[in-house]
């Protein structure tokens, strides 16, 4: 009901106030439920999303494990093993030492001549790989579900605080103050008939 605080205190408007506070009431109490299942439902889901965190991070750790033991393999079968050379050359100046550290870097090998011998370790990499993607995909739809989760509690937090800090309390103060006006009127009412009853003796 809009504009509350216009409305004539009558019995007719207080039954109907009462009437609505006890709809914002019960209205409350079904928001704050429906907050307590979503944030239960958002912890279950972060213990999901927390797990597949750690199984996509172990996975990452492998696949680079086994990316650095594919270029191991690839160095050792280089002819060239020289890569890259470092000089390190010390000289005296004011009576400390100063470095200078010089790469000497050699031509670049060409990487993967050829897949003899990577076989096993292209295969455990494309495997590793296959099942990040399905972790991935977890990831992805929990994220979601936790981010619209976090938006409706948001929205029914937001539904509870205004129940809780305008509504109701604004519904209470009006029905106040119309059982006050009440009863003032029923108690002028009251000495006014006693009066005319006095002045008819």
């Amino acid at each position: 009901m809009d504009n509350i605080q216009r409305l004539p205190a009558t019995k007719s408007v207080l039954i109907t106030l009462k009437e609505d506070l006890n709809t914002y009431n019960i209205g409350h109490d079904i928001l704050e439920q429906k907050r307590e299942l979503l944030l239960s439902d958002l912890l279950n889901y972060q213990y999901q999303y927390t797990e597949i965190n750690r199984m996509m991070i172990d996975l990452f750790n492998l696949i680079n494990e086994h990316l650095l033991n594919l270029l191991k393999i690839h160095y050792m079968k280089s002819e060239n093993k020289n890569i890259m050379e470092i000089h390190v050359n010390r000289t005296k100046l004011h009576g400390t030492v100063k470095f200078e550290i010089e790469l000497l870097r050699s031509e670049l090998i060409n990487f993967f001549d050829s897949f003899e011998g990577y076989g096993p370790v292209f295969d455990s990499i494309i495997n590793k790989f296959k099942e990040l993607v399905s972790h991935i995909k977890d990831w992805l739809e929990l994220y979601s579900t936790m981010y619209n989760i976090l938006r409706e509690v948001e929205k029914t937090s937001k539904r509870v605080r205004a129940l809780e800090n305008i509504f109701i309390p604004q519904y209470k103060r009006k029905i106040k103050e119309i059982n006050d006006a009440l009863e003032e009127k029923e108690r002028e009412d009251f000495v006014r008939r006693k009066k005319i009853k006095e002045l008819k003796r």
